[in-house]
């Protein structure tokens, strides 16, 4: 019987392999980030490198850090004499090649190793990526400019606040990212506080709608368009003849050399839309400060991704006096590890001065792999609901609330174990207490339409605010979501549904107790811990009240005057 493991980027792992995978590359972290200090020393001064997959240390886009854990899990496999595949799969060659290494070094015969090719269709739109995204983008500013243009005079000789924010087509009037943040600034400040929106996932066609309610908002903004040319966006181009220029020194990982693996990804990155916006960053900031423009306080929207290296990065180089804040609204999962500075980061100019966090529980974690850096404690605009929920006990409140993660085929995942629950515990139409609420980037009609597909009999609420969705919940069900800490504050039990699909994303601290949230690995699990949570007497939901009020008091630090200041704070240089 032939048997597989899949090692590609995204592959399925069996559950025993899943869960074997994870740990090892949870304890590989620390590793990792000193292999790619070891990278980026030969490149610290040089945007290019910054705005690339390897350097970001994003786990959801880019493969190094997934690829260096399949090798160490094979050894693991191979060393505890456990290793009884038939076939290997992988999607990169670079993989492939230091496996043949790794096999011939413990004398593994009977295992084929086959590289899936990429589908036709797939090449060819990798390799139209770049000219297309540079069309789209020409296109996206002349739309900006049909739609109006700011005065420049109007943001002259003031001390401007700038907030990097990004925009969907739905949110031009609600603020997904900054909650509440606008609401509780002074007059004044509000007259100066601008924000810079990044505008994602927006067809073409609804562009100047955008643009033009973005520029006839309440809230100040920033077209970056307004301050960018057709030459900043061709320019992006040569990017990419540097980086196939680009020398990546030997570096020598379980007795291999993994420079090529890292070259592979420079030559191949998949995520060439925000490489783009990283170096439109830069020529942002560039631009503004050409324009004589002063900053007083620059607000990073901090994942620590290649956007928010390209922007502390322009900061740190065009306006070395504006202190740079970087704007971190949730507690981060473990294996996202650009969210997690390093200090080779700092010494690049690619981190905020210091790092803003809604909770004092947050520190450790945020500082895990850099002890020295600059923490400020803010209040979780975008959680104040946690503070006013009022979550009353009802032996007949049922409802289970399902949130999907951001990834598709994570999604996909969660609903089929979800489902093959809901069969088991024999619920129907008359007694199916689940209900989906899609991801905010998720197209609804899309996530209605795979409910559908997959033959389910469960809701998919339009619903966008997640505190309302919450009112008649008896437990939530997630994965990879900022939406787990939250329920948790207001005293609602999670089920945590790991993915076995690469990576687990685990969204809860180490510090949140065991008794109000399942980890729940497999459909039985699923079962026993709905089963639980779902029957809860009034007694446990006084108990979980209280856990829940204790992280209310950890993560999340209500709105004051003394946490407006603090944030906004710009006297550190």
């Amino acid at each position: 019987m032939t048997q597989d493991l899949d090692l590609r980027f995204k592959g399925n792992f069996e559950p025993e392999i899943a869960l074997m995978f994870n740990q090892i590359s949870y304890d590989f972290r620390s590793q990792f980030n000193e292999i790619v200090s070891t990278l980026s020393r030969s490149h610290i001064d040089n945007i290019d490198w910054w705005v690339e997959g390897p350097a970001s240390r994003n786990t959801f886009a880019s493969p190094l850090f997934h690829n260096l854990s399949c090798l160490l899990l094979v050894e693991r496999l191979i060393e505890n004499e456990i290793f009884h595949f038939t076939r290997v799969l992988v999607d990169s060659r670079a993989l492939q090649i230091i496996l043949i290494q790794l096999f011939k070094i413990f004398n593994i015969k009977d295992c084929r190793l086959i590289y899936v090719r990429k589908k036709l269709s797939k090449k060819i739109k990798s390799k139209l990526a770049l000219p297309f995204l540079i069309f789209q983008k020409s296109i996206q500013l002349l739309i900006s400019r049909l739609s109006g243009k700011i005065n420049i005079k109007d943001i002259k000789d003031r001390q401007l606040i700038l907030v990097d924010t990004f925009m969907l087509q739905e949110y031009t009037d609600n603020d997904r990212w900054y909650g509440e943040f606008w609401s509780h600034l002074s007059t004044n400040t509000k007259a100066n506080t601008y924000f810079i929106p990044t505008i994602v996932d927006t067809p073409l066609t609804k562009m100047h709608k955008v643009y033009k309610d973005l520029r006839s908002n309440d809230r100040n903004f920033i077209i970056k368009e307004d301050f960018l040319n057709f030459k900043n966006i061709f320019k992006t181009a040569s990017h990419f003849w540097n980086i196939r220029k680009m020398k990546i020194e030997p570096l020598i990982f379980l007795n291999c050399d993994i420079s090529h693996l890292v070259k592979e990804e420079l030559l191949n990155n998949t995520d060439k839309f925000s490489v783009l916006e990283s170096l439109l960053n830069f020529d942002f900031v560039r631009n503004l400060r050409n324009q004589n423009i002063e900053v007083d306080l620059s607000i990073d929207w901090f994942e620590g991704q290649v956007f928010d290296k390209s922007w502390s990065y322009a900061f740190h180089s065009f306006y070395p006096k504006t202190t740079i804040v970087g704007y971190r609204a949730s507690h981060s999962f473990s294996a996202y590890l650009c969210s997690f500075p390093i200090p080779i980061e700092h010494e690049a100019k690619c981190l905020p001065d210091e790092i803003a966090i809604q909770g004092e529980g947050s520190r450790k974690a945020l500082t895990e792999f850099f002890p020295k850096l600059g923490v400020r404690i803010m209040p979780s605009f975008k959680s104040t609901f946690v503070w006013d929920f009022n979550y009353k006990y009802n032996s007949k409140k049922n409802m289970a609330l399902i949130t999907l993660p951001i990834s598709i085929g994570m999604s996909i995942e969660m609903i089929k174990k979800i489902h093959s629950a809901k069969v088991f515990l024999k619920f129907d139409y008359t007694n199916n207490p689940f209900r989906i609420k899609p991801h905010p980037s998720h197209n609804i009609r899309l996530i209605k339409e795979m409910v559908r597909k997959i033959d389910l009999d469960i809701q998919v609420t339009e619903e966008k605010s997640f505190s309302a969705a919450l009112n008649d919940t008896a437990v939530l069900l997630t994965d990879a979501s900022s939406t787990c800490l939250e329920a948790l504050a207001c005293g609602i039990p999670v089920i945590i549904i790991p993915s076995t699909i690469g990576l687990s994303y685990n969204p809860l601290p180490d510090s949140v107790p065991s008794k109000i949230y399942c980890n729940a690995k497999t459909i039985d699990d699923i079962v026993l811990a709905l089963n639980f949570f779902l029957h809860r007497d009034i007694l446990m939901f006084e108990e979980l009240n209280k856990i829940g009020q204790k992280i209310r008091n950890d993560f999340f630090e209500p709105i004051t005057q003394k946490g407006m200041n603090q944030f906004l704070n710009n006297n550190i240089k």
